[in-house]
Order: structure tokens, then sequence, then C-alpha cells
């Protein structure tokens, strides 16, 4: 079984890593990404001043402009919060803090809640044996036997199947089960989001219901949470280490619940006990994860009295126990764990030596700065971005564009999809590709239709503030915020540029569109997070020996600097593409 599936992934990473051609999935794809409602709802925490809290607004905004101004570093916003209110909250970009956000394995923290709410019901312990929880067949009690729920929480369980099995087998239990062992349960720390699943596995079958509805009585209801959506595996389980959507507000009750040691409105939802086992130190992590030790599925500070739930590419809920700071962040960085410049810019601030015991006069002056930089905490950026155009936003400009239609020229046509690469790999389900792209206007917007086997999808692209819109992408909706700059670039052709945020997920878009002399256009595409996250998971599956096998079978890839290469070439592709001057194209454009 795990020579199967890692045979499997290594050979749709080949696909990946070959553009000319459509990449098909190992297993069936099906829609996963549950629909974000209409209307948020839910109950919003209380607002304060920093100063009433102890801590100066100035400070606030130095360490927000310090967020902005690193270039290593896609913020998608922050929540500030201290002694049981919100004293700072910034979106930055074409993100907003009223949608959504999926939070990779951030959510493997409130895994680890449900597990403790069942432990403090008696229906649980951290030495049950999981193949008596789960009722496992008698040759895998036998290789499995000394697996406990301690394991999983710990990541010590060893098991050989991993998250490439989750592109690669439908029945993800079963794969877990029956897989060799990389090492005795118990003897090391491996993260394997697999522990997690398995996880959410045993809280189905102690509980009798899923993660997802276990929780609503036991987490989402007593918090106010409304806004949740929890994505499934094939065999219909919630995830558990990924998958989760919430409301970055909702993220920081969590932390204020598990910073009060369990009580929320004078109600204990989760014993003390159990929480201060889940936030202390049980296996040390190697350094290249970053300053935190792992608890039970919660990560602990080395040298900061700190809690952390993370997720990759930025998603954390980071809680400074001392001060009693709590920091909800989402981003799209190109990190897989705590590598980011955001932990040093956070620990700068709020770890060690900062003191907020006492409240702090008001300043007003100071206030209003705050507020004005929490507002403005992306567009100085995206002037620079866009700092090689004229800024010409006249309406002749984008008229001249209506009606105009291109044919796709080059090979990646056939890979290249609306939605970006890690979306489509994270969802297992490719694009078909496309064969055109379409332009037309309605005033200051623009709408670019990318023609495919299955129809023409649409981008509404604002010029003078951004559009939000719904894509429907086989099955799944995912809201979209593009903002574009129509200008020439220092050559004198002319370029849009469009930017686009994924709301809900991590991913974000540039797209560039040089219109060349003689009816020839390139299409420039740059995509976050990027290659360098791309490699470095990569990296984690190149260890297996089917994937050294296959590379070094295909003798044109078997360079690792080429591999990253190609690869680079599939994330952020360039179009080339040729106007259709004499044929009469129906245009992809919505009224207003």
């Amino acid at each position: 079984m795990d020579i199967v599936n890692q045979t499997r992934a290594a050979k749709l990473i080949l696909q990946l890593l070959t553009p000319g051609k459509t990449t098909e999935p190992v297993i069936p794809y099906s829609p996963q990404k549950p629909d974000f409602p209409s209307v948020a709802s839910g109950a919003l925490l209380p607002r304060a001043t920093p100063e009433s809290r102890g801590i100066s607004s100035k400070h606030i905004s130095d360490f927000l402009i310090e967020l902005a101004s690193d270039p290593t570093l896609n913020m998608h916003g922050i929540t500030v919060a201290k002694d049981g209110a919100v004293i700072s909250e910034a979106d930055f970009g074409l993100w907003r803090s009223d949608i959504w956000h999926t939070t990779f394995s951030l959510c493997k923290s409130i895994t680890s809640l449900a597990v403790g709410m069942l432990i403090d019901d008696g229906k649980l312990s951290l030495d049950d044996r999981v193949v008596d929880l789960l009722s496992a067949p008698p040759l895998i009690r036998l290789a499995k036997g000394g697996l406990t729920v301690r394991h999983l929480l710990t990541m010590s369980g060893g098991s050989m199947f991993n998250e490439a099995g989750s592109v690669t087998d439908v029945n993800w239990l079963k794969g877990f089960l029956e897989s060799l062992p990389r090492f005795e349960a118990g003897r090391e720390f491996e993260y394997n989001s697999m522990n997690t699943y398995v996880l959410s596995c045993i809280v189905r079958e102690v509980s009798g219901t899923g993660l997802n509805d276990f929780l609503t009585e036991r987490l989402w209801k007593p918090l106010g949470i409304e806004l949740h959506g929890w994505e499934k595996s094939p065999t219909g389980i919630e995830k558990g280490g990924w998958g989760l959507y919430l409301l970055r507000e909702d993220i920081v009750k969590i932390g204020m619940l598990v910073a009060s040691g369990g009580v929320w409105n004078g109600q204990r939802l989760i014993s003390e006990e159990y929480l201060a086992e889940a936030t202390r130190m049980h296996m040390k992590a190697p350094e290249g994860f970053g300053g935190y030790d792992y608890g039970y599925q919660i990560w602990v500070g080395k040298s900061t009295p700190s809690f952390l739930f993370n997720g990759m590419f930025g998603q954390n809920l980071l809680c400074f126990t001392e001060s009693g700071v709590i920091l909800a962040t989402n981003a799209g960085n190109s990190e897989l764990f705590q590598q980011s410049s955001y932990f040093r810019i956070a620990e700068k601030y709020f770890g060690k030596g900062f003191s907020a015991a006492a409240p702090l006069p008001e300043d007003a002056s100071a206030l209003r700065t705050l507020r004005r930089t929490e507002r403005e905490m992306y567009p100085d950026r995206r002037e620079k971005r866009y700092g090689v155009f004229s800024r010409r936003r006249a309406e002749s400009d984008l008229r001249r564009m209506s009606g105009r239609s291109w044919t796709v020229t080059s090979e990646n046509r056939h890979s290249f999809g609306v939605l970006p690469l890690a979306l489509q790999a994270f969802r297992n389900g490719y694009s078909d590709g496309i064969s055109g792209i379409t332009f037309g206007v309605t005033g200051t917007r623009v709408d670019i239709g990318f023609v495919g086997a299955n129809g023409v999808q649409t981008l509404r692209v604002g010029t003078e503030k951004a559009e939000y819109s719904v894509l429907e992408d086989a099955g799944e909706k995912y809201i979209i915020g593009c903002f574009g700059r129509f200008g020439r670039n220092e050559d004198g052709v002319e370029v849009l540029t469009v930017e686009t945020a994924f709301c809900e997920t991590a991913s974000g878009r540039v797209m560039k569109f040089f219109f060349h002399p003689g009816g020839r256009m390139t299409v420039k595409v740059t995509e976050t997070p990027g290659t360098s996250c791309m490699i470095s998971a990569l990296g984690q599956l190149g260890d297996m020996v089917p994937m050294r096998r296959l590379f070094a079978a295909a003798s044109d890839i078997a360079d690792p600097e080429y591999i990253a290469w190609k690869l680079g070439s599939v994330i952020d592709p360039v179009l080339v593409c040729e106007e259709n001057l004499n044929k009469p194209t129906k245009i992809a454009t919505e009224a207003n």
C-alpha cells in the first residue's frame, strides 16, 4: 500500500511538471469546499482602545507597519486582542475580515480541543489504543497495537501514510492503519496530518457524530461562532488536520477560551487540566520548524511563554501567556510552518520584555493614527507595484479593449486554469486548460473571460476600486476580489495588471496582460504562495524511494535545479496569444 501510494504521488508530480498536458488526478475529483453563507453573522467581541489594555496605539501602529513593509510577507489580515476585547484589526490588500478564510493546519489544535472534551466526558483517554477505538481487524491490531491517542496528539504515530495519501487513496483511515511504521509509536516527532485525520475518525466513532457537528454544540454555539465549514475526506469524514473555514474574529474567541483555562462567559467548555497538558511541550520539534515545540496538536514556545495554533502559509493564532496578547492572522506567506519573519516581528513587539500590566492614559492622536494605519495597510505597497505605469484610468483607454479576443497559442494552455495551481492541488482537481481570452468593458470595470472546454469563466476587474464576485469552478464557489490598472510600461507597451485575491484561501495572483504591436498578447502570471513552497513540499515527498527512482528515470528532470525551474514555469506561466482580428467573438461581459 505504501509503495503504491508513493508511486502514485510521484506520477502526479511528474504530470504537474509537464505543462503540455492536462493533469489527471489519481483518485476521482469531487467538490469539497463549502459555500460561504451569503450573510455574515455571529456574536462580535467587544472593542477597546489599546491604551485601555495597557498598550500604546503607537506600539500597535509600528507593529502593523513593520508587517506591511516586510517584502517577505504577504499578510491578508491580523486581529490583536487583549483582556476580552479586540484592540486592533486590519485587512491587507483585497482580503476581507468579513469573509471566512481557510485555516489549514491551524484547525489541528481545534481537533485537539474536541479530543479533550471527550476525555473530560470520560469517553476517551490518552492511553486508549487506536485499534480498540476503531475496531481494527486482527492483523492491524497486531501491527498497530501500541499506537495510542497520545501518540496521535503528539505527532509521534510513526506511520508512513502521510499527506500524500490524501490525493492518492480514497480510504485514508484504511491507508493509515495498513501502512508500514517508519518508527515505533512515541519514539520521535514526525509531523503528519494523517495523525489528526485519525483523531477526527475517533471523535466520530466515540461521540457518534462528525467532528463539526460535535463542535457545533460544544464549541461553536457557546462561543457564538455561526460561520464554519469543514471539508471532508472521500469517505465523508472531516479532514481534522485541514479544511476548516472560519472568520478571523472567531479564531480569536478560541484563543481567548484556551488562554482563560477553558471558561467562556462563566461556562466551562473544556477542563483546565487538559488545556494545561495540551499547551506544554511533549515532543521536541526540529529546529527547522521554527521556535516552537509540540504539545497536543498545539505548538508551544521554546523561549517565550506562548502557545500557537499554526497553519501553513501564515494562518496563526498566537497567544503570549504572560501579557495576555492574542494575535490571529491570515496570510499567503511562503512558509510551511513557523519559518517566516512574522514570528520574529511578533516576538519583538509582544514577547520577552513586553509588559501591559495597567491601563495607559488615552491618546486620541495616536489612536487616530492607528485607525488610519489599519485602513491603509496595503495601498502604499500597491502603488509601488504599479509604479512603472502612467496611471491613466480614462474610460477611453479601457473602451479600446472592449470586444477584443485572443487565441492562446502556447503549449501551456493545456494546463493553465483560472484557479491558481496551489488551489487545484489542494482540492485534487485540475484545470482542463484554456483556448482563448476575451475582454469586455462596462464603465470602469473590465470583464476578462477565459474560454475553456466547459465554457467561459469571467473575472470582474475593478479599475477604480476592487470588484468582488463569485467564481464557480467544477462545482465549487470561490469569492474573489479583483483590482486592475491600465497603462504603459517603461517600453511603451500597453499593460493591464490585475491583482486577484481568492478571499477564502491563502492564494492570490497577479496577471499582467501585455498588448504588443501586431496583435500579439503575452500574459505573465505570478502566484502566491509560490514556487518556493511547492519546492519545499516536493522536498518532503522526495524522500520517498519510488519518487527518487521515477525522477532518476526521467533524465530530463533529474536535476533538482531543473525541477525547480520547471515547477516555476508551471506555477508562474507566460501565456502567448494571438488576436482574433477578423473573427466575431462572444465577449464575456456581465451586466451591471
